[in-house]
């Protein structure tokens, strides 16, 4: 299950800032398609309103390694965006309801 969310229409480049997270079950009997669905639920609520700078948030499982993914384009010169901190405070929340799980950001 993969979601995708509104953005404005810009011009793509590759000069962008990535910010790429991941979400690992510390142990094997984590059911992963919750810790997605309760994601994927929060970040809907969190922006329900809210217009992505470059590109929207988005979230998928990878069955050849057990782990949600995701990485999205801040754009050029972002610095630290608005975008990077709703990513940020929603996988937060997730690390704060799912404490069997690791999670990772970086850029």
């Amino acid at each position: 299950m993969s979601s995708s969310f509104p953005i404005l229409p810009l011009q793509k480049s590759s000069d962008g800032d990535i910010l790429q997270y991941s979400i690992y079950p510390i142990y094997p009997d984590v059911n992963l398609k919750n810790v997605l669905d309760y994601t994927l639920d929060l970040m809907s609520t969190w922006t329900d309103d809210y217009i992505w700078n470059s590109d929207p948030f988005t979230l998928s499982m990878d069955n050849s390694v057990p782990k949600l993914h995701g990485s999205m384009d801040l754009g050029e010169d972002s610095g630290v965006s608005p975008d990077e901190w709703v990513v940020v405070g929603v996988l937060w929340q997730v690390s704060k309801r799912f404490n069997n799980v690791a999670i990772r950001c970086a850029n």
